[in-house]
């Protein structure tokens, strides 16, 4: 790879090319609401696009020249990034709109997308080793069954090919000690995603833990949520929040601390960090894997 081992700041090619990408996605989006579930360009998330820019330059290295799948590719921003030095990239999501807005803004020749639901029954609708490369970040967590859509993945990755994994770090993401965010059915320290990926049929290879360069001066903010957003989860335990509409859903997240991250403020993808083996205050677990022979 062409990255470098964090032990301070963190910058590459990737992520220098993922910068001015984020600043044109900022400049040329038509404003879009927040429900929490994706994010989209336009919205208020500006420190989340960028933090989920920051994933797909980090993988991008390994997946140059490629054939791609980016599953859950939500509005198609991350495989319009990947598809700028990979062979083929096709995303998928389960949301038509989704898709169809991405093939509107991002379709071209070597970029496409498809309507899949991966938590459905169907297998993926490609040949078994179709794909050098996978991209499955933020998507694990909101599965019922993720062993068995990591199975799906497995099959349709070539024996030599890498999947690049993410998910939220609970020690960080939930410090309350409860999933709050009602579009999560699991959450897991490193040491259970890796076993969830074992079970799955991969083998880790590195895993990073991801955090802002400037994730001290959140701690103090994010400490005072805790208590509140607490509180809340105990008193909502039949998971009412999970009935609330789209549109009100914003209000429920902030109560539940998610103000604690400076949402609306720019955070280019090059002002996140990775640590090479993660690291306990870290926001994201990434794991790089191969399948299991």
């Amino acid at each position: 790879m062409t990255t470098v081992r964090v032990t301070g700041t963190y910058l590459s090619r990737e992520l220098r090319d993922a910068d001015r990408f984020y600043q044109q996605l900022l400049k040329h989006s038509t404003p879009a609401s927040f429900t929490g579930e994706r994010v989209v360009p336009g919205s208020e998330v500006r420190y989340l696009l960028g933090e989920h820019l920051a994933r797909y330059a980090l993988a991008r290295s390994d997946l140059q020249g490629q054939t791609v799948l980016d599953v859950a590719s939500g509005e198609g921003y991350g495989s319009a990034f990947l598809a700028q030095g990979a062979q083929q990239v096709v995303g998928i999501d389960r949301d038509p709109d989704a898709v169809g807005a991405a093939l509107k803004r991002y379709g071209s020749r070597n970029l496409s997308f498809a309507v899949h639901d991966l938590a459905g029954p169907e297998e993926l609708p490609w040949s078994g080793g179709a794909f050098q490369g996978i991209t499955a970040f933020e998507i694990l967590e909101h599965l019922e069954d993720p062993v068995r859509c990591l199975r799906k993945l497995r099959r349709v990755l070539e024996p030599t090919g890498f999947l690049w994994a993410s998910t939220p770090n609970p020690e960080t993401y939930s410090p309350q000690g409860a999933i709050w965010n009602p579009f999560h059915k699991f959450e897991w320290t490193q040491s259970a995603f890796l076993s969830l990926l074992k079970e799955g049929g991969f083998q880790p290879l590195t895993v990073w833990g991801q955090r802002r360069s400037q994730a001290e001066a959140r701690q103090t903010q994010r400490e005072k949520h805790d208590a509140w957003a607490r509180w809340l989860v105990r008193l909502d335990f039949l998971r009412l929040r999970t009935l609330v509409r789209p549109e009100r859903r914003k209000e429920w997240l902030k109560s539940y601390g998610v103000t604690a991250y400076p949402l609306a403020e720019k955070a280019p993808p090059s002002s996140f960090l990775f640590l090479e083996g993660g690291a306990r205050e870290s926001d994201y677990w990434i794991v790089r894997c191969r399948p299991e022979p």
